[in-house]
């Protein structure tokens, strides 16, 4: 069969007045005539207690410790408890930097030389404390425990140390069966009655034995060192004045059943009756003695205001106080809660006592750090014992990396999910989690950091780490693990030593233990595929080398955490719902904060690292290794970007060298290049098609790849090819590639790639010599599927393809295709000028494919490639055109061109379309002689080989005519539109676009040869047609209602006319913004025309100021040299010269 032919339009040129040019309208060279600082004061406690805190300098600076020097977080709720905490401080730290996940704001300083993290809630309850508590635990992984502080209801009980009342202080102590905290509305119905379930931690043993000892030295002391921490505010400073003791003759306590009168007042005002209260004796002593209660507090989720429900609680289970954050709190962490008394949970609640109550819980926290001995806080690690991590094994090949950074979310979520450390009661059986996602995106490096964190905190729980990657790793990891582990029969020549551990961790080992399994990217290694029959494997270790599963252990006490580039593989080692997380790129804080803990200097400009992450795509490994590179050569992150700027050649080449980096074995590549090349070879081996559609989408803009390309390709495989390419092989395929993370699917079914997978992914390609057949295979489906771009109903098929076509006319122009191809082969090539219709979403790929083999027209032949890159070029040349973008349009076209003289001859019909479409563009250009040369020739040719009467003809014919009616030959003009028109009326109909076009332009020659009767009736005739047959606001209707209102200008000077004539004008600017844009040219056109308009109607001002608006839009869209612009700046400037002369004239008559 023969080439397929590309398609004229005649949609010509129009002036201000529009030529039917398919929506693009030209103009005639004619213009229309146209944020206190909290400062420590001096401590007041007993010299023998503490030491008096002196207020450091204003100009002393903070000190700056890490994360890990912190071992006390201290938690308030409340914005007032916070302010009473960092009252508590002996002096501030300097804040730290920490990742984008952890939304928590931490204020850092010491008391009495321990190190203590202070941070708020956004809102109060159980639920924000336990997410505060994560983050913290996460952020300073050294944290031994911490203080609940603030306040909380009390129970009106007695106790050893009297009643319960305001302004006193209860915390948490075990009694009985209860921890020192209970969960009161969490629990089931048990035969007809409420009863709380689980249990929350119990206080550290460390902090429980401070607050005895301080209890113990507080009652051989004439002086209170608590109420002297009080003191520390200075009540008589403005927003401090809150914090006055309110006095016990402003405690009162109402009867239980009696209840307040007047929501949101005080007592007093609300007028409740004084003789409803319970009186009580008061102690003189305690207006300077904070008295302490010790006991079982209560946390619920909301605020309890019932003293009946209090007291019959409180009796239950011998309650001293009600609060809502302990339970989340201690969900997390051991905390001790202390609770300053600020009501007694009732109706009568207020807040007089609430400042004084958080105070009081703050100053009793502070005075707990005399008496908790440091070294239980605050001792170096390297001063640990040796014996002390010995006790549980922690078989981790890899050092803790040091410039491990953020992370905090997926960490977070290991913590919850994992439940390791936890009591064994609450842990859920087998429990597993899988982190899957590209290579180098820092899995092994969140696993190292969260095994380091749990031998911080939990260092009874073992640990060991299992390399996945390949069987003998795996066997080798086990091996280990019997070794060091001593494990009964491991030195055994015969011994199986991979089901041996699996036991003896499953029924010998009851320690809680936590396994890592990295690396475990190949499935069919760990499950036996469904091919492997008896047949295939006869040997029990050949067994093994493909079901290493099985002897992965499973108990109660042991956790499983996988890491690995497949999803697949993942979802199958960790089957559980939400077990699966998975780790995407890093934020852009927590990149500037990697490179700044690798390059070690936190001065690093923000505005150059966020850059490098952006060109590095933000992936953990390429910029460890980006910064690994910079150090070694002594230069700026500026300057690294430079290099990388040169060409992805060389951006390739910084991705390929080695670097030393934490986390990763021998075995494992270093370089961003080898670590991934490792799983295309995977790919491959495992699932031909995927690794053929890999290297096919990898020579496409990296962003929305329509699924259609898949299509496509998969249409061009011949039948020899051996490659199964229906709706599941398909699916099946990309699901792999989806699994290695590279490439996603959004919900327009259009594929994601990063484009350093894309760059690599061509390496590997080139390393292997077959990067032409994938390149082609590129080149001819953009081609295919990209439609001729000079209608409206393109554009947006255009608009989205465009990226994908410069992206391989790109890699055409970089790439040799000439090398020999080992890649699949092709039969051959679709037409372009007919595509899937990509709307039929329920289609399934094979009818899709089908209907492309239908579609295919064409067959190769040498020098294939420079012609399908030619067409590709005309076609997007139209779309440019379309859009107004009339210099690229001409840079594609003129390429275009070249190749089809070159390579068809000057006369072939490829040839000619594409000199027609130049001749369309010089028309917009002003460049009507070069038009006229390049449209004489085509329409001569056009008529000896297709004849006068062809559609080609016609729309060569109606080109030249405009360009004649721009030259002025308007009465030969006029007589080729005629034959155009009548012509088109027999062929098409007089309905039909192309011939509403015809007699649009026939109109135009009329009214500018002053025939405006016949023209305005021609050109009714044409608006109510095209409105009826292609919609009111379609770009031709427009043209057509523009070029109108140009003819009733023409026509009639009376007002009325005018009037009529502004008002069509107006409609079409603003539909044209919507539909085209404000920038379009066309939108632009008729801005200059509605301001003529206005201009004639007297409306100067408002003509003015929209004509500067379209001199201002011409300059920046269509350049300062542009005909059009051009035309505009002179009438403008005629304007003003119009107006200087009135003003002068008045002037003088005045």
């Amino acid at each position: 069969m023969g080439d397929p032919q590309i398609q004229y339009h005649d949609v010509t040129p129009r002036t201000e007045y529009e030529d039917a040019m398919a929506g693009i309208p030209l103009h005639d060279e004619t213009p229309w005539t146209e944020c206190e600082d909290a400062v420590s004061p001096m401590a007041q406690g007993l010299a023998n207690i503490q030491p008096e805190a002196a207020s450091p300098s204003i100009m002393q600076p903070m000190k700056k410790l890490s994360a890990k020097s912190y071992r006390v977080g201290w938690i308030c709720p409340l914005e007032v408890e916070q302010l009473a905490a960092m009252h508590m401080l002996d002096e501030k730290h300097e804040r730290l930097g920490q990742s984008p996940a952890d939304n928590n704001v931490y204020n850092l300083g010491s008391i009495n030389g321990h190190n203590v993290v202070i941070a708020g809630l956004h809102n109060p309850g159980n639920c924000p404390a336990a997410t505060v508590v994560t983050q913290m635990r996460m952020t300073f992984p050294r944290l031994r425990y911490a203080l609940l502080v603030g306040i909380g209801g009390g129970v009106p009980v007695e106790t050893d140390e009297g009643m319960v009342r305001l302004g006193h202080v209860v915390v948490s102590k075990p009694t009985g069966e209860h921890s020192g905290a209970i969960q009161y509305d969490h629990g089931k119905a048990s035969q007809g009655h409420f009863e709380p379930t689980g249990s929350l931690m119990p206080p550290p043993a460390a902090l429980l034995n401070a607050a005895q000892d301080l209890a113990v030295q507080r009652m051989m002391m004439d002086h209170d060192p608590v109420w002297s921490n009080i003191q520390r505010i200075h009540t008589e400073r403005r927003g401090l004045r809150r914090f006055k003791f309110p006095g016990y003759t402003a405690d009162y306590l109402y009867k239980p059943h009696y209840q307040h009168k007047r929501p949101r007042t005080s007592c007093d005002k609300a007028g409740c009756n004084p003789e409803e209260r319970i009186e009580r004796a008061i102690d003189p002593d305690e207006e300077s003695f904070v008295v302490v209660h010790r006991g079982t507090i209560a946390s619920g989720e909301l605020v309890l205001k019932d003293a009946k429900k209090r007291d019959r609680l409180a009796q239950k289970y011998g309650l001293l106080c009600f609060e809502m954050e302990a339970a989340g709190a201690l969900t997390e962490f051991p905390c001790l809660v202390i609770r300053g008394i600020s009501d007694y949970c009732d109706s009568h609640k207020n807040d007089d006592w609430k400042a004084f109550a958080a105070v009081a819980a703050a100053a009793y926290a502070r005075q707990l750090f005399f008496h908790m001995p440091i070294e239980e806080t605050q001792i170096a690690e390297s001063q640990i014992p040796p014996d002390l991590f010995k006790k549980a094994q922690f078989l981790v090949p890899y050092n803790e990396n040091a410039e491990f950074v953020g992370r905090l979310d997926i960490l977070v979520r290991l913590q919850q999910q994992l439940n390791v450390g936890q009591s064994q009661g609450s842990v859920k059986p087998y429990s597993r989690v899988a982190l899957y996602g590209l290579g180098g995106i820092g899995k092994t490096q969140i696993a190292l950091a969260y095994v380091y964190w749990l031998r911080e905190t939990y260092p009874d729980v073992a640990v060991f780490w299992v390399h996945g990657g390949r069987a003998g790793q795996f066997h080798e990891g086990y091996a280990s693990i019997a070794r060091e582990c001593s494990i009964p029969g491991h030195d055994d020549p015969n011994a199986d030593i991979l089901r041996l551990v699996k036991q003896w961790l499953e029924q010998s080992f009851k320690t809680r233990w936590l396994m890592v399994i990295d690396n475990a990217d190949d499935t069919e290694l760990f499950f036996r595929s469904h091919e492997d029959t008896p047949s295939r494997i006869t040997t029990q270790s050949s067994y093994k080398e493909y079901d290493l599963a099985c002897y992965i252990p499973d108990c109660r006490h042991g956790s499983i955490l996988v890491t690995t580039r497949n999803k697949q593989a993942g979802l199958k080692l960790a089957p559980q719902a939400k077990s699966l997380i998975e780790v995407g790129n890093m934020e852009k804080n927590e990149a500037h904060l990697l490179l700044c803990a690798i390059l070690d200097d936190d001065q690093l400009p923000e505005h150059d690292t966020h850059l490098l992450a952006a060109k590095l795509e933000h992936i953990p490994l390429a910029l460890a290794q980006a910064a690994s590179l910079i150090q070694e050569n002594t230069i700026s992150i500026n300057e690294y970007i430079q290099l990388l700027d040169e060409s992805d050649s060389e951006l390739l080449s910084r991705l390929n060298e080695s670097f030393v980096t934490v986390g990763r074995d021998s075995e494992t590549p270093h370089a961003v290049t080898a670590t991934w090349i490792i799983s295309f070879e995977l790919i491959k081996q495992r699932n031909m098609l995927a690794s053929n559609f890999l290297s096919f989408l990898s020579f496409f803009h990296w962003q929305a790849i329509p699924k259609e390309f898949v299509h496509d390709y998969c249409s061009r495989l011949s039948p020899s090819d051996a490659v199964t390419t229906t709706t599941t092989a398909i699916t099946k395929a990309l699901g792999i590639l989806k699994a290695f993370s590279f490439i996603s699917e959004d919900k327009d079914r259009n594929m994601n790639m990063h484009r350093l997978v894309q760059l690599v992914t061509r390496k590997w390609l080139a390393i292997k010599g077959t990067t032409s057949g994938f390149g082609q295979r590129a080149l001819k489906t953009v081609t295919a599927l990209y439609p001729f771009g000079d209608t409206h109903e393109a554009q947006e098929e255009c608009s989205k393809l465009l990226p994908h076509a410069y992206a391989v006319l790109e890699n055409h122009r970089c790439t040799h295709y000439g090398e020999t191809d080992t890649c699949l082969t092709e039969s051959s090539f679709p037409s372009a000028l007919q595509t899937t219709d990509s709307t039929k979403r329920n289609t399934t790929e094979a009818e899709i494919i089908n209907e492309l083999s239908e579609k295919r027209q064409w067959t190769e032949k040498p020098s294939g490639d420079l012609r399908v890159k030619a067409w590709l070029l005309h076609n997007m040349g139209a779309y440019l055109f379309y859009q107004g973008d009339f210099n690229k349009a001409e840079e594609l076209q003129v390429e275009a061109m070249t190749i089809f003289t070159e390579y068809r001859g000057k006369e072939h019909q490829n040839t000619l379309a594409s000199m027609h479409s130049l001749a369309r563009t010089y028309i917009q250009q002003g460049r009507w002689e070069e038009a006229e040369k390049l449209q004489v020739q085509v329409v001569e040719a056009n008529k000896t080989k297709l004849g006068a009467d062809h559609p080609d003809t016609l729309a060569s014919m109606t080109v030249l005519a405009v360009n004649w009616r721009h030259k002025g030959i308007l009465e030969e003009a006029e007589k080729l539109q005629e034959k155009v028109m009548e012509t088109r009326k027999i062929q098409l109909g007089a309905d039909h676009p192309d011939t509403l076009e015809s007699m649009n332009n026939l109109a135009l020659t009329w009214a500018q040869r002053g025939r405006y009767e016949e023209a305005e009736k021609l050109q009714v005739q044409v608006i109510e047609t095209s409105k009826m047959k292609r919609g009111a606001d379609h770009p031709d209707t427009l043209t057509f209602i523009m070029n109108l209102a140009f003819t009733l200008r023409q026509r009639g000077r009376k007002r009325g006319r005018l009037e009529e004539e502004e008002k069509l004008l107006a409609q079409v600017m603003e539909t044209r913004k919507i539909k085209l844009g404000v920038d379009h040219p066309a939108t632009l056109r008729s801005m200059y025309n509605l301001a003529s308009a206005w201009k004639k109607l007297g409306r100067d001002d408002d003509a003015m100021t929209l004509m500067q608006e379209c001199i201002e839009a011409e300059r920046r869209v269509l350049g300062t040299n542009h005909h059009e612009t051009l035309r505009t700046l002179s009438v403008l400037q005629k304007w003003k010269d119009e107006i200087s002369m009135r003003d002068a004239s008045r002037s003088e008559s005045a």
